[in-house]
């Protein structure tokens, strides 16, 4: 029995530069190179990142409380800007909980020689 075409393919445009392609993300890997080395995705993927990991050490030791609100939390993160991280005031290896109220925005530098020391 011979083999039959495949025909449905879906069509959609490229999100870097609108060429329709039938590949579901790119239609080439320039464009898939052009929109990964971009700074605003560079800053998307930094961003996941810290919030992941302030995440995963806040759970690692136990900070976080049952009532935190979450949404404030990835919102804070969000809204930092460029130059900037957020900071736990307490440091969670400190016992410091991983709450809205316990969060602040340092320089890189700051926030880099400040470590986790108490007194800053």
């Amino acid at each position: 029995m011979p083999r039959r075409a495949k025909t449905s393919a879906k069509w959609h445009n490229c999100p870097q530069c609108g060429t329709l392609t039938n590949n579901p993300k790119f239609c080439s890997r320039n464009c898939q190179n052009a929109h990964t080395n971009s700074p605003e995705r560079k800053r998307q993927i930094q961003d996941s990142r810290n919030e992941a990991n302030a995440k995963y050490r806040a759970t690692k030791y136990t900070q976080t409380p049952q009532n935190v609100d979450r949404k404030a939390i990835q919102q804070f993160y969000a809204n930092c800007l460029k130059g900037y991280e957020v900071d736990h005031i307490v440091t969670i290896s400190k016992g410091g909980l991983h709450h809205i109220d316990n969060l602040q925005y340092l320089t890189i530098k700051e926030n880099r020689s400040k470590s986790n020391k108490l007194e800053y």
